[in-house]
């Protein structure tokens, strides 16, 4: 319906003053009809350039300078609205009812994000290109895709959709399109039904420490692409894509060690585009024995001479030389024997990754404490993840990256091998801008890879940086982030004082210490990240001066 010309007028029952809407009740007639609109309850914006109504599932709106009226439906989530606002600039509207808040963009009347509020705090944000972000409750539990029959829980296309990145990006109003031309919730939902998994013959109490089950993969559809288990959190990959037909299952037989204890086994595939991921089986079974005094495995990866001279760093190599020294000292103390294994410069490979790690799992065991340091150029590609920059990386387009790079499923399939019970990665890299502009500085991106790797790895993670900030080098012949570990390790991190820095301790030590150790010299805040996937133990024994 176009309105020729309106006459209105209103009572203004509240006034916030210029910045801010007020309520109000207002008449509208058209001029050329004579028709009268009456509406419960109107608002106009600001700039009183938008007059809108919302009410039931529908929020009317007309532009009260073109004299147009446009209608915008919330779909089947809010079946009432109960509240409705503009944004101060008058580019959005948002409407909520008592769970959901929906914002829409005034001028094309296009959604630009959903929220959907759970109890205690829990949230899930969603933009309509099937990009999310929330709280792990909210995401196992508040959304369900429906497709024909199938129903896909958000959780399962946590791998391609979890980008909290491009959720912020929308937003603040930016153009994510060209992030959804590859990956979107519809190319997702049409990729094929994930496989159906369950765990067989696993006993819940085992006599045996090393215990041997069956993991049943049956295609419903979509094929079998990675099959994986976690144990205890630890993600151990078991395949990489097996052919089969609809409705065929496949068997895979693996073994593990078990910890003293209740143990935690879950079982996921994906389909064979890898994108969308099964329903976790999950089983628990009880071990109870005697463990040995650990041993402590430290794996160090550092470039600082790439073969591209532009890349080149200076604290890289020193800084993983220092970390080695570090838990060196740790040995006849909390660790039995303390094992360091390298890789620097020209040995800093995908294929001399690929084969350490190989030697190594012939050696750690579940008792053992494994630790990876890795420091050198690092960055992200479209798709969110976290890549790291091998000594003979050649770029010369962004392409190159995912093709070429050590990638978070290359560091998946590695980590797989190690049995260590206790794991900690520390990522010492730099993020995509300063690879390419600025190679004096290193850091990495923002908050959700490291929760995408860790989720992936089952490791925890302690990063140099956030979002688009550098790690700066050059603090007292270090990173500042290896400068302020080196520090925590020592014993400055032993919060509680009873001797020993645990990993939670070491991360809040990083945390407070490097934002302000770099501001102090710069300027500016570096800010790291953590993300411990519940674990906490500890990692080093402060040793007498």
């Amino acid at each position: 319906m176009v309105m020729r010309a309106m006459k209105v007028s209103w009572n203004i029952h509240y006034d916030f003053g210029e910045k801010y809407p007020s309520y109000v009740k207002i008449g509208m007639v058209d001029l050329e009809t004579g028709e009268k609109f009456y509406k419960k309850s109107w608002r106009y914006t600001t700039k009183e350039k938008f007059i809108f109504s919302a009410e039931g599932n529908t929020v009317v709106f007309y532009d009260n300078t073109e004299m147009t009226k446009k209608v915008v439906k919330t779909e089947k989530r809010i079946d009432s609205v109960n509240y409705a606002n503009t944004s101060i600039d008058d580019k959005s509207i948002t409407v909520s009812d008592r769970f959901t808040i929906k914002v829409w963009n005034v001028e094309t009347g296009s959604l630009i994000y959903t929220i959907i509020n759970g109890k205690n705090g829990d949230y899930l944000t969603y933009t309509p290109e099937g990009f999310f972000t929330g709280t792990e409750w909210a995401m196992k539990n508040l959304v369900h895709i429906v497709d024909g029959m199938d129903v896909i829980g958000i959780d399962q296309v946590y791998d391609k959709l979890y980008r909290p990145d491009l959720v912020a990006a929308k937003m603040r109003g930016e153009d994510i399109s060209e992030y959804a031309k590859e990956v979107n919730l519809a190319s997702i939902v049409r990729s094929g039904n994930a496989p159906a998994v369950a765990i067989k013959n696993l006993p819940e109490l085992s006599d045996s420490r090393d215990v041997t089950f069956d993991i049943c993969v049956q295609n419903t559809g979509g094929g079998i692409g990675n099959v994986s288990i976690v144990l205890n959190g630890k993600t151990i990959r078991l395949s990489e894509g097996v052919a089969s037909s609809k409705g065929e299952q496949k068997i895979f037989r693996h073994t593990v060690t078990l910890q003293n204890g209740q143990n935690k086994i879950e079982a996921f595939a994906m389909n064979s585009a890898g994108m969308i991921e099964s329903r976790s089986a999950s089983a628990d079974v009880n071990w109870q024995g005697k463990t040995s005094k650990p041993n402590l495995y430290v794996l160090t990866v550092a470039v600082n001479k790439y073969r591209d001279k532009d890349l080149w760093l200076n604290y890289c190599v020193p800084d993983a030389a220092s970390i080695e020294e570090s838990f060196k000292k740790q040995q006849n103390g909390l660790y039995q024997n303390v094992c360091v294994y390298s890789l620097k410069d020209a040995e800093v490979t995908k294929e001399g990754l690929e084969q350490k790690f190989k030697e190594l799992s012939s050696t750690v065991t579940a008792d053992d404490v494994f630790v990876f340091f890795v420091s050198g150029h690092g960055t992200t590609y479209d798709d969110g993840d976290y890549y790291f920059i091998p000594v003979n990386f050649r770029y010369t387009n962004k392409t190159d990256i995912p093709l070429k790079a050590i990638s978070k499923s290359d560091l998946t399939k590695n980590l797989s091998l190690i049995k260590a019970g206790k794991t900690l990665m520390m990522l010492d890299t730099c993020n995509s801008g300063s690879f390419f502009a600025d190679s004096n500085k290193r850091g990495m991106g923002d908050k959700g890879i490291f929760e995408r790797l860790s989720r992936a790895t089952g490791h925890a993670i302690l990063a140099a940086a956030s979002d688009s900030q550098s790690a700066m080098e050059g603090y007292n012949g270090h990173g500042v982030f290896t400068y302020v570990l080196l520090d925590g390790l020592a014993g400055n991190a032993d919060s509680d004082g009873d001797g020993f820095v645990t990993l939670t301790e070491l991360s809040s030590y990083v945390e407070n210490q490097v934002p302000e150790l770099s501001y102090e010299k710069w300027g500016y805040e570096q800010v790291p990240q953590k993300e411990l996937r519940r674990q906490d133990f500890p990692i080093s024994e402060k040793l007498s001066e």
